[in-house]
């Protein structure tokens, strides 16, 4: 009988107050207040159906169900207050595990985004590039603090067969292929720097130069030699992110790159180089092949392996306008072809500047995209877009060695951030 009545009250309280909330004096947030008294009424039926039929304790009960639902004031006995106490901290407990869980969930899902070695691409599907007879493989859209890529994998030109090099004597029937990235910035978007200026150290791979100035896109410059004393090829001033990083005692034919976008044609020697850097030299390039002027082709390479580059990666920098910048690799294709194809996306000025393993465009987040399941495994995961040198060793087996390298060092890195 007890307990019939002290259900009888607790629905008697239930309805005043609901009507209480419906005149307007209810809590504002009726969503804690709903699940408060949710969870006093739980606390209450539980009590009952134990068999506790003391009065007071079942006062104390509906009394904590009133405060939790913010419609009583009166004093608490010490089981009242209990009871509150209970069921708002069981409410602030539910509130607390789901907002982590909230958390927790968009941590995973940021981290599953930021972590895919596809992230970037995008479906080919109606992607159409300005270069007749070309066939797009693959393409990426990546756009990161004011720099914007747009990067095209593309079959050009007709099979062909090539040779191994280093002695090898194995013939593949190969597919010429280009990856052209095409990248929207301002001048001041575009920086250099070298292993040294990076890292502290004389050679690096792109991977860890990449880490430390954290690019969004980024090529290698293969304009050193000797690898256990790397130094420039030619004994000209050098300028890297606008420092002298050789004074050189020479003059010598120079592609010069300006802070504000200029780019020129022009030597640089030690009489000069003060000069150049008063007017914003940020980075020259010398000893390397600059195919397109003013829109032009410039220079040409003779045909066949070896001479036209069509058995190993070659890679270029070029310059559409001051806003708007070109960073290519071919693999197993004539460098000639790859001219015709920078002509054909707009790009007044080329430079070449790399081949074989060092023809790595670094694009932050992809991860080896070319080839994902490539058995080459110390090259598995590289952020770039083209397929280097070993990894064709590997794959085709027509060049010496077993090709299970890396990507050659660095000693000096163009990218934009």
């Amino acid at each position: 009988m007890k307990t019939r009545r002290m259900i009888a009250l607790i629905i008697s309280c239930i309805c005043l107050l609901t009507f209480v909330a419906c005149t307007g004096t209810q809590t504002p947030d009726n969503t804690t207040t709903d699940s408060a008294l949710s969870v006093a009424a739980d606390s209450a039926a539980a009590g009952l159906t134990a068999g506790d039929a003391d009065s007071q304790t079942q006062a104390d009960l509906l009394a904590a169900t009133a405060i939790a639902a913010g419609t009583e004031a009166a004093p608490l006995t010490s089981a009242t207050q209990a009871a509150a106490t209970q069921a708002a901290a069981t409410q602030a407990a539910a509130t607390k595990a789901a907002t982590t869980k909230a958390a927790t969930t968009k941590a995973a899902t940021t981290k599953a985004a930021n972590n895919g070695k596809t992230k970037w691409e995008i479906n080919v599907a109606g992607v159409r590039v300005p270069v007749a007879g070309a066939k797009v493989l693959r393409a990426w859209k990546a756009e990161q603090n004011g720099v914007s890529v747009d990067a095209y994998r593309m079959e050009y030109g007709a099979r062909h067969d090539t040779s191994g090099s280093s002695g090898s004597t194995n013939v593949a029937n190969v597919q010429p292929v280009i990856t052209v990235a095409v990248i929207n910035a301002t001048p001041d978007h575009i920086h250099t720097t070298t292993a040294r200026q990076a890292l502290g150290k004389p050679l690096a791979t792109v991977e860890e130069v990449a880490r430390a100035v954290e690019p969004l896109i980024g090529i290698n410059i293969a304009y050193w030699f000797n690898s256990a004393n790397p130094r420039f090829v030619v004994d000209c001033p050098v300028v890297v992110g606008g420092k002298l990083v050789q004074p050189g005692t020479v003059q010598w034919p120079s592609l010069n790159i300006y802070e504000d976008g200029t780019w020129e044609f022009d030597p640089i020697s030690p009489a000069n180089v003060q000069a150049k850097l008063a007017r914003g030299l940020v980075l020259n390039v010398v000893d390397q092949h600059v195919p397109i002027q003013n829109g032009v082709r410039t220079y040409a390479w003779g045909n066949g392996n070896g001479n036209g580059g069509d058995n190993e990666p070659y890679a270029f920098i070029g310059q559409i306008d001051k806003d708007t910048y070109v960073l290519a690799a071919g693999e197993f294709m004539n460098r000639n072809d790859m001219v015709d194809v920078l002509i054909d996306f707009g790009v007044q000025t080329a430079l070449e500047v790399n081949g074989g393993n060092s023809a790595m465009i670094y694009l932050k987040g992809v991860g080896n995209a070319p080839n994902p399941n490539t058995d080459a495994k110390n090259l598995v995961g590289l952020n770039k877009l083209n397929m280097t040198d070993n990894e064709h060793q590997y794959l085709l087996g027509i060049f010496g060695g077993k090709g299970r390298g890396g990507v050659n060092a660095t000693i000096d890195f163009i990218y934009f951030k």
